[in-house]
């Protein structure tokens, strides 16, 4: 799959079924391959998960093409941060914190299921909504937090549905494994607390999944994901303090805390005062601009540009137009190469 600021394109597949291992030498291989095919010219950056063998791969695609950046898929890595919220690892440190979450998930999982896959209890809630369940793969991006909105907007059908007189069938007393399963699935869709956990949930995960589908967007939307991760954390930040009582500015809270990877308070500086931001610009410029005199001039530019000073003459930047979906500066580099 290529993608510009034209949109995205599909260019080729490759079968890897059978390819027992798939080292950081095959996976590498594909990219220069492909890379060859388009054109090394025409390639400014290679996208993956970040998996250990596709990071090695892009070390040797960047030491073999210095012009072209690889860079791990934002998406990926938020999915990941929102699976870890929702099944966290018995060792991890924010276990205990979200042991509640990956319980309330767990249960929305085991209510979506039983209603979906068992004939009476799927005939019963059809009586009393059009709208379907959904079922996922486990692939899907923040399939946890879909399910739970979905059981959220039909809680009043499935009320209704435990409520119906042939729920009856299901006997109260029943020892199989399938009316223990129908008396846990009405004990919570009566729970209004078991509802109440279920709105939080899905409240403090909402600008989260936000920030994963303007990164998941057929779009130039890397410029935007500094600033947003900022706002997110921030926004989450205000709903848990807000559950909590707690006080935004002086307040504390664990399960914030645990989420979050960092203590209240702490938040990243502007992008032009980040130490880490300003090394990796300038590598970046350095490795664009290979010509010294281009390079100077870039510099030049990028400095009236932070001081929000006009820029002097045919400057670089100004062709570039700083645009955060039009990343012309991109294709200029190899104009410039030529």
């Amino acid at each position: 799959m290529v993608a510009s600021s034209l949109g995205p394109m599909f260019i080729n597949v490759v079968d890897a079924s059978e390819v027992l291992t798939k080292d950081v030498e095959y996976t590498a291989s594909i990219f220069f391959k492909a890379i060859e095919d388009i054109g090394d010219e025409k390639v400014v950056q290679v996208i993956t998960d970040n998996g250990a063998n596709f990071k090695a791969a892009g070390a040797l695609i960047e030491d073999k093409y210095p012009h072209i950046f690889w860079t791990l898929c934002i998406v990926h890595c938020l999915n990941l941060a929102l699976k870890a919220i929702c099944e966290p690892s018995e060792k991890a440190a924010h276990y205990i914190e979200c042991k509640w979450v990956q319980e309330l998930v767990s249960q929305v999982n085991d209510v979506n299921n039983f209603i979906t896959n068992h004939g009476l209890s799927k005939a019963i809630f059809n009586r009393y909504s059009t709208v379907k369940l959904l079922k996922f793969a486990e692939t899907r991006f923040a399939s946890h937090i879909v399910m739970a909105a979905r059981l959220r907007r039909l809680k009043e059908p499935l009320e209704k549905m435990v409520m119906d007189v042939d729920w009856k069938f299901f006997r109260v007393t029943g020892k199989t494994p399938t009316e223990i399963k129908a008396r846990d699935t009405k004990d919570l869709i009566v729970s209004d607390g078991w509802w109440e956990k279920v709105d939080y949930f899905l409240s403090f995960t909402e600008p989260m999944v936000k920030f994963l589908r303007v990164g998941d967007m057929d779009s130039c939307v890397l410029a935007f994901m500094y600033d947003m991760s900022d706002s997110t954390i921030e926004e989450v930040k205000r709903i848990i303090f807000e559950q909590e009582d707690q006080n935004l500015q002086e307040g504390n809270s664990s399960f914030f805390n645990a989420i979050h990877g960092a203590k209240n308070g702490v938040r990243r500086v502007a992008p032009n005062e980040d130490e880490e931001v300003s090394l990796n610009r300038d590598k970046c410029l350095q490795r664009i601009f290979a010509k010294p005199e281009d390079l100077s001039k870039v510099y030049k530019d990028y400095g009236a540009f932070a001081r929000g000073d006009a820029f002097d003459g045919d400057s670089l930047l100004e062709h570039a137009e700083l645009s955060l979906n039009k990343p012309e500066i991109e294709a200029m580099t190899f104009e410039l190469q030529d």
